[in-house]
């Protein structure tokens, strides 16, 4: 979570939009859900999680394949080896 705080996700409340609400610890700015008392679940703006996400790793170089799903890569590549076509194997 810190780091992706770092590449620009947005996980507290810094501006204190929901300022007093029961659901937001007022020293750190976190807000959590369902269980207000243990705090197990922490609420995020998920939607600047995948920009912030894309930013970085062309910052870092990495190709990004969009539209893919990891498995469908390794599926293909076990295949491409003329290996068994379960990645697991």
């Amino acid at each position: 979570m810190k780091d992706m705080e770092t590449f620009g996700g947005k996980i507290r409340d810094a501006e204190g939009e929901f300022a007093g609400a029961d659901f937001r610890d007022e020293k750190t700015g976190l807000m959590f859900a369902y269980d207000y008392e243990n705090k197990f679940t922490i609420r995020v703006w998920g939607t600047t999680f995948k920009p912030a996400l894309y930013k970085e790793l062309k910052r870092l170089g990495v190709q990004v394949i969009d539209r893919t799903e990891a498995t469908a890569l390794l599926v293909k590549r076990e295949k491409e080896k003329n290996a068994s076509p379960e990645p697991w194997a």
